[in-house]
């Protein structure tokens, strides 16, 4: 029997899933030019200003002292802009429209044990929006993770990034993936597409299904509490385990950001403590817990008000 290194088999994957979208302009490594890294890490740095300042930045013109600036505001005391040249288990790229950089986007080079494949740093110049542009870049990005042997990839957004959740979730239709440290979201290549309508007394979740739509949940609100109903399609056998399971966390981001209420008749969010991902009683203590990080840290915090969430009991028994 031949032994095969998992740490080297795993780099040969990433490298065969690269090789594909460089050859085909869809990305362009980093180079080693200081003026390109520098650039790059200022993308970065927009990115964070954009989603927590609102305050929209061309990269290209970001001065020292604008960067320094920015730096000090936009950034938690855990977080660092990190130079794409270093090994850290990113492998950095430009993204490529008509041959001209766009905007960025890295990958995780630490493939090992990863059913999907995760995605950072993904920003377009403001200049090169409204064209689709990362929506086809992502969806480059999928394919050739599916053709390499991965299940899919995995984007990670904040939830106060609303603008970032919301194209996510209902223009590029991914699944809420996990709720560890950040909203991450997921095309998987066993899933399929989703239909989410949400008006202000009813919502309903549906996926697409041997070119049917089988609907799967249902709510509606009485005051401040959620009713969440579970239709019977979520109990039959055909359905992918995953599936059901994720469709409950995805269900539940929807509700919330349309300022739904989250929690059910009945629901202890002292149970939901300690879960990452679940249904809407696990996203609202996370949303609780992410807010009050962000407003901590001095962050502009523009979010739906999820009603009866108990913000203050969560915010004390984090300073405790």
């Amino acid at each position: 029997m031949t032994y095969r290194d998992p740490v080297e088999e795993g780099r040969a994957k990433f490298e065969s899933m690269v090789r594909p979208l460089v050859e085909r302009g869809v990305l362009e490594p980093i180079g080693e030019r200081d003026d390109d890294a520098q650039l790059w890490m200022d993308c970065d740095l927009c990115s964070f200003v954009e989603n927590r300042f609102h305050e929209q930045i061309e990269p290209a013109t970001v001065t020292p002292d604008l960067r320094a600036a920015w730096s000090r505001r936009a950034l938690a005391t855990d977080e660092r802009v990190l130079d794409p040249r270093r090994p850290n288990y990113l492998a950095a790229f430009w993204i490529v429209d008509r041959g001209a950089r766009a905007g960025t986007i890295a990958l995780s080079t630490a493939t090992y044990g990863h059913r999907l494949l995760p995605v950072f740093s993904l920003y377009v110049f403001p200049s090169r929006r409204s064209s689709g542009l990362a929506y086809r870049t992502l969806h480059a990005v999928h394919e050739a993770s599916v053709a390499a042997g991965f299940a899919g990839i995995r984007v990670a957004t904040h939830w106060t990034w609303q603008a970032a959740v919301r194209r996510y979730l209902f223009r590029y239709r991914m699944w809420a993936w996990s709720f560890k440290r950040s909203v991450d979201f997921a095309w998987v290549r066993d899933l399929p597409p989703h239909t989410i309508t949400i008006d202000d007394h009813t919502a309903r979740f549906a996926v697409d299904r041997d070119a049917h739509t089988v609907e799967l949940l249902a709510a509606s609100r009485d005051g401040e509490v959620l009713v969440w109903n579970e239709l019977p399609a979520m109990a039959s056998t055909e359905l992918d385990g995953n599936l059901v399971f994720h469709a409950r966390s995805t269900f539940a981001v929807a509700l919330a950001v349309h300022g739904w209420p989250l929690l059910r008749a009945g629901d202890d969010l002292d149970r939901a403590a300690g879960s990452d991902l679940g249904g809407p009683d696990v996203l609202a203590r996370k949303i609780a817990i992410f807010e009050y990080l962000d407003r901590r840290s001095g962050f502009d915090v523009r979010v739906p008000r999820i009603p009866g969430l108990p913000y203050e009991a969560i915010a004390r028994e984090l300073e405790d």
